[in-house]
Parts: C-alpha cells; sequence; structure tokens
C-alpha cells in the first residue's frame, strides 16, 4: 500500500466516509430500517417509482370582521386541483377575496384552499359555513396554497415475505409478514423536469416511455456523495393497529396502511434537520397504489421550523425487487479501490535508498 492510499483511508476513518473500505459488501447509501405493525395482506415486493404532487400548507389567524366572520367567498374544489387529490378533495377554494388589497396584509389569497377553520375539519361548502358559526372574535385557518404545488419523486426497493400459519382463532391464514422499505437518493432521469415544477407549479407526471427507460437501468443511477440523509425510519401500520395520532389524522381516513418515515438529515451535506412523511394507502393494485401524501420537514438550528407540504402521491411498481443497485455499487467501490492502490505514482521515499560513504578523514574546517 502507498502513502497516498494510507492517507486517504486515514481521512476517510476520520470523516465517517466508506467509500475507502476494505473490500466491504455495498449498501444502501443511509441505513434504514422498517417496523410492521398489523397485517398489511398485500404484496408489495418490487421497485417502485413514488411521485408526489404537493402544496405548502399552514394556518393562518384571522379577526373576525364586523359585516362578515372571513375576508373572503370560497366555493367547492374544481377539477383544475384533482391532482393534488388522491380522491374527492375535501375543503372549500378561495373564490374572491372581499378586498383585493387585504391579501398582502393577511397572507391569503384566490386559490387558495382551506380545509380546517380551528380545530373543525372543513370537507365542503356546508361544513365550511358550519364551522364559521363558531368564531367568536377570530378564528385559525388552515391553508393549502395551491399556486405554489410543485412534483418531486423517489425510488422505493421494497422487500417482501409472508408465511401461512394457524391463526388464534384455529383458522389458516397469514401468520407472518416481513417488509423491508429502502428509499433511495438516486438521481432520477427527469430530475430537471421535476425541477422546473417548482418555478412553473405545474404538475409533472412520468409517461410511459420514461418508465420503461427507468425500469432498463434504476440499479445504476448516481447516489450524491456525501449522502443527503445518514439514517431513516420507517414504521408500516395497517389500519386496525393505528394509534391515536394516526386516527385523528383526517389525511389517513378511508386509508388501509399507513408509512410513516423519518429521516435524519447529513450534516456533511449540508443538512442536519429532521423530515417526516406520512404515506397514506387509498387504492391498493397490483402495481400501483394511490394515496395522500404529508411531509414535514424541521430545520436544525439556530430555531427549530416546521415547513408542512401535503397533497397526493402514486406509486408505480415497474421492476422486481433485487439488489442489482448494490451489486453495481460493489463494482463501483473496488475499481476505486483498485485505483487508488496504484503503484505506478512515483512516492519520494523518506530515507535514501543507498547513503553515500563516510569519509574517514574528512577535510578540516579553516579556523
Amino acid at each position: 500500500m502507498n502513502r497516498r492510499t494510507a492517507f486517504f483511508r486515514i481521512l476517510a476513518l476520520c470523516l465517517g466516509i466508506t467509500a475507502f473500505a476494505e473490500a466491504s459488501p455495498a449498501r444502501a447509501s443511509f441505513f434504514q430500517k422498517t417496523s410492521v405493525e398489523g397485517t398489511i395482506g398485500s404484496d408489495l415486493s418490487g421497485v417502485w417509482l413514488a411521485v408526489h404532487q404537493v402544496m405548502p400548507m399552514f394556518r393562518v389567524r384571522l379577526d373576525r370582521g364586523a359585516d362578515r366572520v372571513a375576508p373572503f367567498d370560497v366555493g367547492p374544489i374544481g377539477d383544475e386541483y384533482s391532482a393534488l387529490f388522491p380522491g374527492k378533495p375535501h375543503g372549500v377554494v378561495i373564490t374572491k377575496m372581499a378586498d383585493p388589497s387585504a391579501s398582502a396584509r393577511i397572507g391569503v389569497f384566490e386559490g387558495d384552499i382551506v380545509s380546517k377553520i380551528n380545530t373543525i375539519p372543513v370537507v365542503d361548502v356546508a361544513s365550511y359555513e358550519k364551522a364559521l358559526a363558531t368564531v367568536d372574535k377570530w378564528f385559525l385557518a388552515t391553508i393549502k396554497r395551491t399556486g405554489m404545488r410543485y412534483t418531486t419523486a423517489k425510488l422505493v426497493k421494497v422487500e417482501y415475505a409472508a408465511k401461512e400459519g394457524t391463526l388464534e382463532d384455529g383458522t389458516t391464514g397469514l401468520a407472518e409478514e416481513k417488509i423491508q422499505f429502502q428509499f433511495s437518493e438516486a438521481k432520477l432521469p427527469f430530475a430537471a423536469q421535476l425541477e422546473k415544477t417548482r418555478e412553473s407549479h405545474v404538475a409533472f407526471v412520468p409517461e410511459d416511455k420514461e418508465i420503461k427507460a427507468l425500469a432498463a437501468d434504476w440499479w445504476k443511477l448516481p447516489i450524491p456523495k456525501p449522502s443527503t440523509f445518514v439514517n431513516g425510519e420507517h414504521r408500516l401500520v395497517s389500519e386496525p393497529n393505528y394509534d391515536a395520532a394516526l386516527r385523528e389524522d383526517e389525511n389517513l381516513d378511508d386509508t388501509s396502511f399507513a408509512i410513516v418515515s423519518q429521516f435524519q438529515g447529513n450534516p456533511m451535506s449540508g443538512g442536519g434537520g429532521k423530515t417526516i412523511a406520512v404515506y397514506g394507502a387509498r387504492e391498493i393494485g397490483a402495481n400501483r397504489i394511490v394515496g395522500t401524501y404529508v411531509e414535514t420537514t424541521i430545520a436544525s438550528a439556530p430555531f427549530p421550523i416546521s415547513i408542512e407540504f401535503t397533497g397526493s402521491f402514486t406509486m408505480t411498481r415497474f421492476a422486481d425487487f433485487s439488489n442489482k443497485d448494490l451489486e453495481y455499487r460493489a463494482q463501483q467501490m473496488a475499481s476505486e479501490q483498485k485505483e487508488l492502490e496504484r503503484t505506478d505514482v512515483p512516492v519520494a521515499p523518506d530515507v535514501p535508498a543507498v547513503l553515500p560513504p563516510k569519509e574517514e578523514n574528512p577535510p578540516k574546517i579553516a579556523e
């Protein structure tokens, strides 16, 4: 081993980098684990593309007016917002401001969706008006900003195994499930189109040809270095096992199961905060899952700031489960290691190979 290789390995140990480790098997870009609560009963095995149509969600305090409760008119949500909802839209859309100049002052605009008044969910115009009747001097409106919607996407690998056995009632059925989620940070081939949606606010939906291209080489897509996250924990919860917090979440109404994922950001990549994503599965097919999606990002320092996005997701299964991506990265790591260990780079020796002979009668130095 030459000194350059040794230096890089010591540096890797100091920084916690595994890219220069000794012939260790490749793994996912960051550590992840999955816990399962209840029985799902569906084979989720495969490689999936999860596409999220999201919009920011926040709360605004509004004072009751002298002649009207809210400073805007509302109406039912139209078809132009259907991509943001997995089923029947819940809420009302602001159709007109009573005073157009009030938007800049109170931070509410036409096209915003009101989904809650204080703690009362708003399903339609009738429930909105009923909720307003409870307002005294002021109220909190939960707002979803459709004008700032955009699209995100990520790869998801799911390993699934199930065993049949004898149940407690003596019948035979699904006795055990093992499910492991791996959310990938791989850069998708249509990443540029996804990024454009943050400016255009027009939903992006991958076409069939793009899905087929993804199926051909998903396993060798590049992954950022260093990783965006350091770890991830996923809870897969069936509807009968929802706890109080999940049952109180209106985004999970009429869902069969939920995936609650928590990702810890990597300070080395400029992060360090925490991201929590909740998938509520409403429609489940052999190669497609549709439902609600909520993502909350909590910044780290100097003060925790919560930013919440909500909308819908569609997961499309485009390949059978495999570890081709891990095998490919293992080959890349081996190639990088061989490159580092090349000995054709001249390195100056610390000690000369041949010492000059010692002179028996060295010349005297004149005083």
